[in-house]
């Protein structure tokens, strides 16, 4: 899938939220979904000002070494993103996930499990670390492609750190925008800059 494209169906689905999406919320969590010329899209979208949002957030402290927190929001989809992929019956499914949307990735190892010929589409926008990712070993040899997209001194990129055991980045293809120089000075302020007006990736500018 090309960033563009992801681009604006995050936009579509989370910013302008057209109409042609189905929603579905469980707990503080969001997904949208579209069948579109045979491909099933799911969007799962970053931290709301909900304070339980946060809290699930904070729960970093380690399960089958990867994020706790992240775990439960993933295990809360993942049967009803199986239930789409056999009532559609699709051959491929594309994910778009910005900042900590990307726990639903935890849930690929039983989405190639019980789907062994599905092609998953990724791309993941400001994604934090969620630990080691279990299934990394089966997506090399599948029909798995990752990309993730970082904005050069997006804070939430480097948490958690690597101080509390989180030393794995996502794989996959991961693409910088910006200058390298914003490395020196990580902020969150960057991390908002994704789904601006004008914003360096439609510009398509590294």
């Amino acid at each position: 899938m090309q960033t563009n494209k992801a681009h604006e169906l995050y936009k579509s689905a989370f910013i302008h939220k057209d109409s042609n999406w189905m929603d579905h919320t469980i707990g503080h969590d969001e997904m949208r979904v579209k069948l579109s010329d045979g491909v099933l899209i799911f969007v799962f979208d970053g931290s709301g000002g909900d304070i339980k949002e946060w809290i699930n957030n904070l729960k970093i402290k380690k399960v089958d070494d990867i994020h706790r927190g992240f775990k439960d929001s993933a295990d809360k989809f993942t049967k009803m993103i199986c239930d789409y992929i056999k009532t559609c019956d699709v051959k491929k499914i594309q994910i778009i996930t910005y900042s900590r949307g990307v726990f639903i990735l935890l849930a690929l190892d039983e989405l190639l499990c019980k789907f062994p010929s599905l092609y998953i589409d990724v791309v993941t926008f400001a994604a934090p670390k969620v630990g080691k990712l279990l299934y990394s070993y089966v997506y090399k040899c599948s029909g798995v492609n990752i990309k993730n997209i970082v904005l050069r001194g997006d804070v939430v990129h480097l948490l958690p750190p690597r101080a509390l055991g989180y030393r794995e980045n996502l794989p996959g293809e991961t693409i910088y925008y910006g200058s390298r120089l914003n490395w020196i000075w990580p902020r969150v302020s960057k991390h908002v800059e994704y789904f601006t007006e004008n914003n360096i990736i439609t510009k398509g500018g590294k």
